[in-house]
């Protein structure tokens, strides 16, 4: 049985989606009570559709993208001359400023789902890139979506960057972090990505968006995650994974061999990673 990564991929989008856009029609049904009230006719909003998934805020996404162009993105930037390699120093007033394109009309400091969007591809980050999660880290963000003005200044202080251009040019050390060359600072993203996947009224992720997250994460880099997320797939032992298991799986992959030969049975690991560990011998013989 192969791995379906865009199926996890989608039950992973439909989390965000849901978090996402909540709040999002709950703000577009204001502005448009606001706006039947406050404009004259000649500024009619039309009819309302609520929307349902992360596709559909993405149109309104790019509706309000094509009024507002902000042509520099981490696909098509040109790096500096070497004549021209000096920094600018951080500006908190235009970092401010820099927030407020995309902050929540009705929460002015802070930056809502479609505002997150909006900056996500202005970046040229789509949702389904490792980046999403690397930038929602180095922001500390608490919310899926939802960046505060305190995270955002905090955050652009430490990268001394007060603008699009200035991120953008940051990308690849950003980037670096999923190379793993600094362990402690991979662990502290993987840590951080089990907070960041479930969902905030529950103690444990679902099954399917850790999958995902791990495919994101360690996927390239240690075959035993494949086979232990086929091991989920097939057995079905567990429905939610809980903090402990998740950081406790990250440490597992990094101790035991690619063929399990040396895995302690006497070791204080999750009762699941013990499971796999039988499957996956049975499944050989």
């Amino acid at each position: 049985m192969s791995l379906k990564r865009s199926n996890y991929y989608n039950d992973f989008l439909h989390l965000e989606s849901k978090q996402y856009t909540f709040y999002s029609t709950q703000q577009q049904h204001k502005r448009l009570k606001r706006s039947s009230t406050s404009y004259s006719s000649s500024h009619n909003m039309g009819s309302y559709q609520p929307s349902s998934c992360l596709n559909s805020t993405m149109v309104t996404t790019s509706t309000i993208m094509t009024t507002n162009s902000y042509p520099a993105t981490f696909s098509y930037i040109q790096e500096p001359d070497q004549g021209s390699n000096q920094v600018a120093p951080f500006d908190e007033q235009v970092c401010l400023q820099w927030f407020q394109i995309y902050a929540d009309p009705d929460m002015p400091t802070c930056i809502s789902s479609e505002g997150t969007l909006r900056f996500l591809r202005d970046l040229g980050i789509s949702m389904d890139e490792k980046m999403v999660i690397v930038i929602s880290w180095k922001f500390n963000v608490a919310t899926m979506g939802y960046i505060t003005q305190h995270e955002w200044v905090t955050s652009m202080r430490e990268l001394q960057v007060d603008s699009n251009e200035g991120l953008i040019k940051r990308r690849h050390e950003i980037e670096s972090i999923l190379e793993m060359d600094d362990p402690a600072s991979f662990q502290s993203l993987y840590r951080y990505s089990f907070d960041y996947g479930k969902n905030k009224s529950q103690k444990c992720m679902d099954v399917a968006v850790a999958c995902t997250l791990w495919l994101l994460l360690l996927g390239e880099t240690c075959t035993l995650v494949q086979s232990f997320i086929h091991f989920l797939q097939v057995a079905c032992p567990v429905r939610v994974i809980n903090r402990d298991q998740w950081n406790s799986f990250y440490d597992f992959i990094s101790t035991v061999s690619h063929d399990l030969s040396d895995h302690d049975e006497m070791a204080a690991w999750p009762v699941l990673f013990d499971s796999f560990v039988d499957w996956k011998r049975n499944s050989i013989v």
